[in-house]
């Protein structure tokens, strides 16, 4: 049998210093474990979310852009809540654009084949990151690229 050299009893203030120190490495472990858990789910949705086919169904830019002069394949971050480059960088594969115009225009038709010709001036400068589908098989073929 083993007997240690000295033997002495831990008072209460040591012992309490040993759950302290025991509760931090324990606490420690703990989050470490969280964040690596975290880390993870984290990992995954970004995953998902760029092998999806995000769509976005709905976006007002086209008459913003010609009410204000703006172009959506420059950057217009502060100015609108979307463009081509932030399009991109959040994953944004299908996008809606919408042909819209109120009562008070004028020539309402016109204001419609203005914004219809702009949509097409952006997609003609710059067709390698956004073409026009009219149909689900072209959208389908356009995705296979």
């Amino acid at each position: 049998m083993l007997k240690c050299a000295t033997q002495r009893k831990l008072n209460s203030s040591t012992l309490a210093g040993l759950k302290k120190i025991i509760m931090r490495i324990l606490t420690g472990i703990l989050f470490l474990q969280l964040f690596l858990v975290f880390d993870l789910h984290a990992q995954d949705y970004k995953k998902i979310h760029f092998k999806a086919i995000l769509v976005d169904t709905h976006n007002d830019i086209i008459s913003t852009a010609i009410e204000n002069g703006y172009s959506f394949d420059e950057n217009l971050k502060g100015k609108t809540y979307s463009d081509l480059q932030r399009m991109k960088e959040g994953g944004v594969d299908v996008q809606v654009f919408s042909i819209w115009c109120d009562g008070e225009q004028k020539n309402p038709y016109a204001w419609a084949n203005r914004e219809i010709d702009t949509l097409y001036a952006w997609c003609n400068r710059n067709p390698a990151k956004m073409t026009i589908v009219k149909t689900p098989g072209a959208l389908m073929q356009h995705d296979r690229k």
